[in-house]
C-alpha cells in the first residue's frame, strides 16, 4: 500500500516507524500527530 501511495505522491512520510508491539498506542498517536503538525507547519514557512 505504501508503495502505491508513494507513486501518487513522492512526498510521503511513513508513520510506520512509530508503531511497535510494546508501545502504548495513546503515546504513539500523540507522537504521530506531533510529527504531522511539525511537517505541516514547516511547509507553511
Amino acid at each position: 500500500m505504501e508503495m502505491w501511495i508513494r507513486e501518487m505522491n513522492s512526498n510521503l512520510h511513513s508513520l510506520q516507524a512509530f508503531y511497535a508491539e510494546e508501545k502504548v498506542r495513546r503515546i504513539t498517536y500523540k507522537k504521530m500527530v506531533n510529527a504531522m503538525t511539525t511537517e505541516v507547519t514547516a511547509e507553511r514557512k
